[in-house]
């Protein structure tokens, strides 16, 4: 299924607030909707990690990177074993990464992150990474996908395997056990790095994570409804 375009840009205000009783808010680590006017970005979970963002603009379908120098912060949101983001990437820039949880400066090499989204070394495509006991784990679609269109990337691991999903269906899984190595630096939206890195111009929608993974049903609401969780007149 396709989300109605009319859907997904009928979006809540900046700074809306999520009904902290509906069942897709169990577990949610960070909610952001990405469209805040100036450098903030508000966090509609109940933690409220807000993040900064570092040029770009925020318009009311998402935060616009410019692929040269945008790109945001937010604090670390905790034990993530589920990312997801709303993303129009308008140039494919092979291995670039959409979100980084989080980035570990202390640390400058392999591996220096703990779960991350983002484009696949081949063109066109979006690909994950993980750090299980220490090693990048990596799962990349083969299918390809296309400029200035909206898709709805998902990332999870449950300790034995790493899939990736988009548009909720999945498109690449990997096995691999063991455990994710955790940091609790800052995490990064739209670079790679805490110095502008691997960027590519983009809208980034909303950004996601959890501390559990969401079943299959919650996964397509996600989806098919992405701002249901949110209290009705934001």
């Amino acid at each position: 299924m396709t989300v109605n375009a009319q859907i997904l840009n009928n979006r809540p205000l900046p700074g809306a607030q999520i009904n902290f009783n509906h069942p897709l808010a169990k577990g949610l680590l960070c909610y952001f909707l990405c469209n805040d006017t100036g450098q903030r970005l508000i966090d509609s979970s109940v933690y409220r990690r807000h993040g900064l963002a570092v040029g770009g603009k925020g318009l009311w379908h998402g935060r616009v990177l410019n692929g040269t120098t945008d790109y945001a912060t937010f604090p670390y949101p905790g034990a993530v074993v589920y990312l997801a983001v709303w993303v129009k990437v308008r140039v494919w820039t092979a291995s670039s990464r959409i979100v980084v949880v989080p980035f570990n400066f202390a640390v400058w090499g392999t591996p220096f992150i703990e779960f991350a989204l983002g484009l696949g070394a081949a063109a066109n495509t979006f690909a994950m990474e993980c750090n299980v006991n220490g090693v990048y784990k990596t799962a990349a679609s083969t299918t390809t996908f296309m400029t200035e269109r909206d898709y709805f990337v998902e990332a999870s691991y449950d300790n034995a395997t790493l899939r990736l999903y988009v548009n909720s269906n999945e498109r690449a899984s990997l096995a691999s056990a063991g455990t994710i190595t955790r940091y609790t630096q800052t995490s990064i939206i739209g670079s790679r790095a805490p110095t502008p890195n691997s960027l590519f111009p983009a809208i980034v929608k909303a950004v996601i994570a959890y501390n559990r993974i969401p079943a299959q049903i919650e996964r397509q609401k996600l989806y098919e409804h992405p701002y249901d969780m949110f209290l009705k007149g934001n």
